[in-house]
């Protein structure tokens, strides 16, 4: 394996557990939204 291709590949690595981290930070807000809209006495801080 050159360099460069370990550079890709940790590269790809991190772009994937950003995506990773971005994907569970959306699924976050979709539930404090959803519980909002079940429970609208409640508020999310």
């Amino acid at each position: 394996m050159t360099a460069g291709a370990r550079a890709d590949f940790a590269g790809t690595d991190l772009f994937t557990a950003g995506s990773g981290a971005f994907t569970a930070q959306r699924h976050v807000e979709d539930l404090r939204t959803l519980t909002g809209q079940l429970r609208p006495d409640h508020t999310g801080s």
